[in-house]
């Protein structure tokens, strides 16, 4: 895969709009609904702009944030970048990144992000994206609050 597009025009296919909450294919798959496309290049374009290293993302759902934003850190080639997500539900991110060569970007733990024990195996974090249950995000930002830089982006 060449460009951030051809990701995104992947996800597009397989799953038609993603902002179509009413698509039988999500309904059968999972009870969310993944970023829609024009978030997930946000995020790209996020990522490439501040150069960040180390991403940890909650909620992984399908991966279109999650493959978008190891895109960007594929495409910035800063050694040892990886983005390192959480859900309690799999459905094949890991797949997906090997699937687009993103392998060696994406750190996928199915679990509850408040059940990683990260510290001393992580570098700092750059960017948190918590996008997983609103009832758990200050849970999470506690949870995740001593990996942060100063300038990390939440």
């Amino acid at each position: 895969m060449k460009h951030i597009g051809d990701l995104l025009k992947h996800f597009l296919k397989e799953f038609g709009s993603t902002s179509d909450p009413v698509d039988p294919r999500f309904r059968a798959v999972r009870s969310g609904n993944p970023v829609e496309i024009d978030v997930a290049f946000a995020l790209y374009s996020l990522v490439r702009l501040m150069k960040a290293n180390t991403i940890v993302e909650t909620g992984t759902n399908v991966g279109v944030s999650t493959l978008a934003m190891a895109k960007a850190l594929d495409d910035d080639d800063l050694p040892g970048s990886k983005i390192v997500t959480f859900d309690v539900a799999d459905y094949g991110v890991e797949s997906l990144a090997l699937r687009f060569g993103l392998q060696k970007r994406v750190c996928f733990y199915n679990r509850s992000s408040l059940e990683a024990n990260l510290q001393g195996q992580l570098a700092k974090i750059d960017l948190l994206f918590l996008d997983s249950l609103p009832s758990l995000l200050a849970d999470e930002l506690a949870h995740f609050w001593p990996l942060l830089r100063r300038s990390s982006l939440i």
